[in-house]
């Protein structure tokens, strides 16, 4: 099998968090983003956290097995590790493995993934200085692996890494959302990184690497339909996130207080209408469509909306786009949307009649 080239070191992590899921392996990543949305929330979390905290149950034994390891590209010249990295592997080296991976040694990883580390030494371990490996591949502890799932720490709830959209809460949602927003309306989020989502085609997002940070920082890789539901919600946030604000704060496409239907029938008009800006007929095209048509009005909207310089609440379009296939939440996505709009249309037409 050929060996995988990775440009960035995000998609070796991505590879290396896909090896250990498949192994059996708990994995515990925490995303750039956390340690901003931490000091917001006033915890703390440790400087140099290592890229990936795995842990295996294996068949037979009571304690699990931990392992810490920080991943860099393989020029250590231009990718090594920072001096609180380097110090928080050290506290723990005695107690835990502690590991340097880079993407020349991938199989070797492979190995420690498929037969476990051996003992702690004491220093960071590299393929040069590690001690043999085992032999027997790790069985799992399917009863206690059944209680403890896969889990991501970050600036959302931990929850299970994405199998089914129906397993995913509202709460999931507004978290996830509110990750992205946070992230895009950054002035550290380069004008570049927003045209590229704004370029990308939702049903191939290719090689726009904003979108696969954005998805691998969320751990949301690994479900096709998934990735092509948050790839049009990501595309949408960045089609309506304003470029002209100097203030980070204004940056954003979104308003909680801002309900989709209003937003469309207003338009960025808050004196009144007497029509939606988002005219009814095509507000009955949009409720009424699915599949790949659905997906076209809804970037058309999303264009729409910009141009109006009009923001809403995306944790409420987001819930619409990931379950278009739950006809149940669909439908009441779909009312909502629809009641808001009514809502607006009839408020207007008081403001007028007074």
């Amino acid at each position: 099998m050929q060996t995988p080239i990775f440009r960035y070191e995000w998609e070796f992590q991505r590879h290396v968090e896909t090896l250990a899921d498949e192994l059996g392996w708990e994995l515990r990543h925490v995303p750039p983003v956390a340690y901003e949305a931490a000091k917001y929330a006033g915890s703390y979390i440790p400087a140099g956290y290592p890229d990936l905290d795995l842990t295996y149950y294996k068949e037979g034994q009571d304690k699990p097995i931990i392992l810490l390891a920080e991943l860099k590209m393989d020029d250590p010249t231009k990718s090594k590790l920072r001096a609180e990295q380097e110090a928080y592997l050290k506290r723990y080296a005695h107690t835990i493995p502690c590991f340097l991976w880079r993407p020349k040694i991938l199989e070797w990883i492979k190995s420690i993934l498929k037969y476990g580390p051996s003992e702690p030494t004491g220093g960071i371990i590299e393929e040069e200085t590690s001690p043999p490996l085992g032999t027997d591949s790790l069985i799992p502890d399917t009863d206690k692996q059944a209680v403890i799932k896969n889990t991501i720490s970050g600036s959302r709830s931990q929850r299970e890494l994405p199998g089914g959209l129906e397993d995913l809460s509202f709460q999931d949602v507004q978290s996830i959302v509110n990750s992205f927003i946070l992230t895009i309306r950054r002035t550290s989020f380069s004008a570049g990184n927003l045209a590229e989502l704004r370029r990308m085609n939702p049903d191939s997002p290719g090689t726009a690497s904003a979108y696969w940070r954005l998805m691998a920082d969320e751990s949301l890789l690994g479900n096709l339909t998934f990735e092509r539901k948050w790839a049009l919600i990501l595309h949408g946030i960045a089609l309506m996130t304003p470029t002209s604000s100097d203030a980070s704060r204004n940056r954003t496409a979104h308003d909680e207080n801002m309900p989709v239907g209003r937003a469309l029938f207003l338009g960025g008009d808050t004196s009144g209408r007497d029509s939606g800006f988002y005219s009814e007929s095509r507000l009955n095209r949009f409720l009424t469509a699915r599949g790949p048509i659905l997906r076209t009005l809804l970037a058309r909207m999303f264009r729409m909306l910009a141009a109006a310089n009009q923001s809403f609440d995306w944790h409420e379009m987001a819930w619409l786009i990931l379950n278009e296939d739950d006809e149940d939440r669909f439908e009441m996505a779909r009312r909502s949307i629809a009641s808001a709009y009514y809502r607006a249309e009839r408020r207007g037409t008081r403001t007028e009649t007074e």
